[in-house]
């Protein structure tokens, strides 16, 4: 009796100590958007057009990031990025070249190598996702809500060589 009353402090012991680990797993960490990181190239040669994407790795409880848009050869657009993880969450903070102010998503949903950043009060995008399927290709997403109707647009990077 005295082995299984044993046995049985055990296994209740594992037991909150695996519900701790899983609890601590539920939520986000630096480490989750972590897949991100480095330089990423979108070419469409049929619009004369680059985008590429850069994001530092973390460290200090954020990550720092930019894009560039060059349609035949002229910078069009650029945009200056953070993700910051505080204490109200994880948030991506955008501020495009044609904004005065920053705009933050905040982290929503997030698997492995899939994230889900929403602001339902921004005009366009409301959602920004992330998504990587193989190690060399990541799709940047952006969606919501414009004059009235639902929308997307995907950006489909591969991995470029940084510089």
């Amino acid at each position: 009796m005295k082995k299984l009353f044993t046995t049985l402090i055990a296994l209740s012991s594992l037991s909150v100590f695996v519900s701790g680990i899983n609890a601590q797993e539920s939520k986000p960490s630096m480490q989750t958007v972590s897949f991100i990181t480095g330089c990423w190239e979108m070419s469409r040669p049929e619009r004369q057009s680059v985008t590429t994407e850069q994001w530092m790795s973390p460290d200090g409880g954020g990550m720092i990031g930019m894009a560039r848009s060059v349609r035949n050869g002229k910078m069009g657009s650029y945009e200056y990025l953070r993700i910051v993880h505080d204490e109200t969450g994880i948030h991506y903070i955008a501020k495009p070249s044609d904004s005065k102010t920053e705009t933050s998503f905040r982290l929503v949903k997030w698997a492995e190598n899939n994230v889900v950043f929403e602001n339902p009060a921004h005009d366009f995008p409301q959602r920004i996702i992330y998504r990587m399927a193989k190690p060399d290709k990541l799709t940047a997403r952006i969606e919501g809500e414009m004059n009235g109707k639902v929308t997307g647009m995907d950006f489909a990077f591969v991995r470029s060589r940084c510089g």
